[in-house]
């Protein structure tokens, strides 16, 4: 899964009273009933700069960020500017892989910060995961791909940068990089992908596999803010409400239908290609009529 966003350079608040997610084994190895275990990694790299960019701000190869996590049953994605509940430091360059211990339920990797000349660089990623009671998962590593330098072209300001975000499958170099530490913690852990793909959902939707596990993750983060009382949740179908004329070029609006602990649940969700690549789409709240 990958994602391509724009950084942008503004001031935000601190960190605050967030807390580390990298914990030792000691930190982790007593479990509550509710409690779960996640292990992954994250990779923030710098590519060369592209053709045409100024030097004004430069010092992204090698630069520290804090990775910041919500909880998102607690934390809706309209208040990320307000701080965090937890954070990864990790420096450009330098895998980090952590393991942690968090209350089961649905989370999202929502932003890193660093500071810079120009004041605090955020660069919003959005990407979530679960935890599961009881159990070890690993969620996989979070890479970050931007270039070393910003475009700067008004009065010295810097406008923007586009980078990538996506999710990768390294359990078995991570687990051995970490088992020294953590020993029997990591003996049964169990892969639950960040972002996950997998098969296609039921029912006629037009979207490609990689489409509707994007729209599935806004879903589920809609679905933990609305009802955080539900631990069983899934898409029982998807139907074509608004047809294309021409598919793969013109928009379409599909209703995708949740079972939500035994509560049916409809979203409206309006799909347009872009004429750059990919396809946009917009995933309003869920309603309990069609």
């Amino acid at each position: 899964m990958q994602r391509n966003f724009l950084l942008s350079c503004l001031l935000i608040l601190i960190l605050g009273c967030a807390a580390s997610m990298k914990m030792s084994a000691s930190d982790v190895g007593h479990l509550q009933p509710n409690e779960g275990v996640v292990v992954g990694s994250i990779l923030i790299k710098a590519a060369p700069a592209q053709d045409g960019s100024t030097s004004m701000l430069t010092g992204l190869g090698g630069k520290t960020w804090s990775v910041n996590m919500m909880n998102a049953q607690t934390s809706p994605m309209k208040y990320e500017l307000k701080g965090a509940d937890a954070y990864i430091k990790a420096r450009e360059g330098e895998e980090m892989p952590f393991v942690t211990k968090l209350p089961a339920g649905d989370y999202v990797f929502i932003d890193m910060v660093s500071p810079s000349i120009m004041g605090t660089l955020r660069a919003p990623i959005r990407i979530p995961f679960r935890v599961r009671p009881g159990k070890s998962t690993y969620i996989g590593r979070l890479v970050i791909e931007m270039p070393q330098k910003m475009d700067v072209k008004i009065l010295g300001i810097p406008q923007g940068m586009n980078y990538m975000v996506r999710v990768e499958d390294a359990q078995q170099s991570t687990i051995d990089s970490l088992r020294k530490d953590y020993g029997d913690i990591l003996a049964n852990v169990s892969r639950d992908l960040m972002g996950i793909g997998g098969e296609k959902l039921p029912g006629q939707s037009l979207a490609s596999i990689q489409l509707q596990m994007d729209t599935l993750n806004l879903i589920r983060l809609r679905e933990a803010i609305s009802d955080n009382t539900c631990n069983q949740r899934k898409v029982i179908n998807t139907e074509v409400v608004e047809s294309p004329r021409s598919v793969g070029v013109d928009p379409w609006t599909e209703r995708w239908t949740v079972d939500r602990c035994g509560k049916l649940i409809y979203y409206r969700i309006g799909f347009t290609p872009n004429p750059k690549g990919g396809t946009d789409f917009n995933v309003p709240n869920g309603t309990e009529s069609p």
